[in-house]
């Protein structure tokens, strides 16, 4: 999984329109999986400590044996700040982002 966030530093989102999926081959122990990345949109986020940043919304979504899904879409917002990126897991539920248009 921790080579997937390398991945993304290499995807170029300023680029990528809306609702883009990218894929890659992962594997979960003994068992290959492929995971979709959609780039859903570039989004204002609040840290702990009330900062806001822009960031980039991606929904993970994980298959194997045929697109059968292996677990529920991973959503995560991360930005670039640097020469790193920095990653939050997001509960879709409890969202407070507001999507920014391109």
């Amino acid at each position: 999984m921790l080579s997937i966030f390398y991945y993304l530093r290499t995807l170029d989102f300023n680029r990528m329109k809306k609702n883009t999926t990218v894929s890659s081959t992962v594997f979960s122990g003994r068992k290959k999986e492929r995971i979709d990345i959609r780039f859903i949109g570039v989004e204002n986020i609040e840290l702990r400590n009330k900062e806001t940043r822009k960031a980039y919304h991606v929904v993970f979504t994980f298959t194997q044996d045929g697109r059968k899904k292996s677990s529920d879409d991973m959503h995560m917002d991360f930005h670039r700040q640097n020469a790193y990126a920095a990653y939050a897991e997001r509960q879709t539920a409890n969202r407070r982002s507001e999507v920014l248009s391109q």
